[in-house]
């Protein structure tokens, strides 16, 4: 079905096609998800240098820190998908940026913290697995750039430009993991190297991923814009998201705990590894949420129809 061009009744325009909006950027979002599949060239790199027992101590650190970093970053990406198209006026947009930066910073703050006060009850009581303490620790610095990542990318994404997530999350993060455990080889543990290669690529791929956001928004108007405005109002919206997505993602780590704590090392590196390539091809209708979700907010906020919606969550539903 085509889709309809609809009159703007305040220019005697028409609207852009929203089947063609969609269409483009769900084909950038699939390049991206295939793209993050090069992740798994260091997955095998590891695996392959190290065997499977370095790989499986590898993921159940990095299991537990993209599990608290949804705590931080707090469903807050939604909102900036739903707040940012919806706010016409620019000013209000920076209120927006400022309300999101500044919740991440301190949930980031505290939860480092936390992490890293409490990595040897964490890595004996939840991991199971005592000298995981050090790994811990060092990757705990890498929740902040990981959440401040997320939002950044989402911030852009609002804008339903999808080029970005493509270019950091598909190429840059995962050619700067690949890089930094190279110079793994010659340190002594390597554990320790890879989790200090983990944290150094993820603050590589945030500032790369600030350098995007900047071509779209100022930093000066960021950091003078005023956050108490619209904080009530994205809580509310973001909050039942962050818990959702928190208990969403430890129900899927659930496993890699549980065969921490019952199977050797070295066979849950060797599910890790079919699990990560495996998780990658089941995420196709991704692909539509993040330019779906702006599109629908645009729309919410310019016409009192609801035809136009309807619209397009049939045709997406009919595309997955």
């Amino acid at each position: 079905m085509k889709s309809k061009n609809y009159r703007n009744s305040a220019t005697g325009g028409f609207k852009p096609n929203d089947s063609k909006t969609l269409a483009k950027s769900a084909a950038i979002n699939v390049i991206g998800l295939f793209a993050k599949i090069s992740r798994t060239l260091f997955t095998f790199m590891v695996t392959k240098l190290w065997g499977p027992g370095v790989f499986g101590s590898f993921t159940i650190v990095t299991a537990f820190i993209d599990l608290v970093s949804r705590l931080t970053i707090f469903g807050m990406d939604k909102s900036l998908l739903k707040f940012i198209p919806e706010k016409i006026n620019q000013a209000e947009q920076y209120h927006v940026l400022s309300c999101v930066s500044r919740v991440a910073l301190v949930l980031s703050m505290i939860v480092i913290l936390l992490t890293y006060a409490l990595a040897d009850s964490i890595s004996k009581t939840w991991l199971g697995r005592p000298d995981l303490a050090q790994a811990l620790q060092i990757m705990a610095i890498s929740i902040l750039p990981l959440t401040l990542l997320n939002l950044l990318l989402s911030a852009t994404k609002a804008l339903k430009v999808m080029k970005y997530d493509v270019y950091v999350m598909g190429i840059i993060h995962p050619g700067l993991l690949i890089l930094g455990a190279i110079p793994v080889i010659w340190f002594h543990d390597t554990l320790l190297g890879l989790s200090l290669a983990y944290s150094v690529a993820a603050f590589g791929a945030m500032f790369s991923a600030f350098r995007f956001f900047q071509k779209h928004f100022s930093l000066r108007r960021l950091l003078s814009a005023e956050a108490g405005r619209f904080m009530p109002q994205m809580l509310a919206f973001s909050t039942p998201l962050g818990l959702h997505d928190f208990v969403q993602y430890a129900v899927l780590k659930l496993e890699i705990f549980l065969l921490a704590y019952f199977v050797p090392v070295k066979e849950v590196g060797i599910y890790a590894l079919a699990a990560e390539v495996a998780f990658v091809m089941k995420r196709f209708r991704q692909v539509f949420d993040p330019i779906l979700i702006p599109l629908i907010s645009e729309i919410q906020s310019q016409e009192s129809t609801m035809e136009r919606i309807q619209e397009n969550v049939a045709r997406v539903i009919r595309w997955i």
